[in-house]
């Protein structure tokens, strides 16, 4: 198969995170988004004489990472959602979370996720960012490329 020379172009303002019925909006600069599963697929184990076994992990729970300028709307509309949340006796139902790259192919979701840690209240000379860390049950990655 003869290889093809081919540009592909990447642009952050067409990645899109929503979280139930709320697109956020206001990404910092620089990494902005980070989605990983909690443990590893496989752990493997080796025996005295060298054998190795691998064990199947079906833990698919996992965490998304969302990155805002300090000055985004949507840190006021996530905040609205963790102190309802905090609030109510046994927590708001998860919601859906989808990180979408319109550029090409890469799609995250987890049908049922929520917050798990709000943000840290950091002020500097300049404008910083907020931390939102969201925790999922099924986190179903899928960093396809463009």
């Amino acid at each position: 198969m003869a290889h093809r020379d081919r540009t592909t172009t990447y642009d952050p303002s067409q990645v899109i995170v929503t979280f139930g019925s709320l697109q956020l909006r206001g990404f910092q600069d620089g990494t902005f988004i980070k989605c990983a599963r909690a443990e590893a697929k496989y752990t493997t184990k080796a025996g005295a004489d060298g054998e190795t076994a691998r064990t199947r992990n079906l833990n698919r729970a996992g965490t998304v990472e969302v990155t805002l300028l300090q000055t985004s709307v949507s840190n006021a509309e996530l905040l609205a959602k963790h102190i309802a949340d905090e609030n109510s006796a046994g927590g708001l139902t998860p919601e859906p979370l989808v990180v979408k790259d319109l550029n090409g192919n890469s799609l995250t979701v987890a049908g049922e996720a929520w917050i798990e840690k709000a943000p840290n209240e950091e002020y500097a000379k300049e404008v910083g960012g907020r931390v939102w860390i969201f925790g999922t049950g099924n986190l179903r990655l899928g960093p396809a490329g463009n």
